[in-house]
């Protein structure tokens, strides 16, 4: 009793003590002499593989709208090199494709941005941070 109090006097805020520690016992017959630590059931063990299988697939799909994102601003800022090269020529026909690449890029950089957005909802819902 005495080293429970203690120990749970001394515990920083935030960390369990001794006396909530999960208990061990020892296994009876072939893993007999190993302790074995015993968790609270949750009951909910197929709701928990679920869970972290959908975390899995949005953080695996968060990971490729990442690289998505990084590399479609790269070619915008390419784009906006080329674009200003075309400028400077008065190249007007290659200004009007540039542009319209352009657009369609910007396009493709919200919708991957918009998605991203609902990963990060979705993570939250879950109880993650994105």
């Amino acid at each position: 009793a005495y080293y429970l109090r203690r120990g749970a006097e001394e515990a920083p805020r935030g960390t369990s003590s001794p006396a909530s520690a999960p208990s061990t016992t020892k296994a009876k017959g072939k893993n007999r002499g190993k302790g074995r630590t015993k968790h609270p059931r949750s009951g909910a063990g197929a709701e928990d593989k679920e869970r972290a299988k959908r975390l899995k697939e949005l953080r695996a799909r968060e990971a490729q709208i990442t690289d998505a994102l990084a590399a479609l601003e790269e070619n915008l800022k390419e784009l906006e090199k080329e674009l200003e090269e075309a400028s400077y020529a008065g190249d007007a026909e290659r200004i009007r494709r540039l542009g319209e690449r352009y657009r369609q890029t910007q396009k493709a950089l919200e919708a991957q941005y918009r998605e991203w957005n609902e990963i990060a909802e979705e993570l939250v819902r879950l109880g993650e941070n994105p």
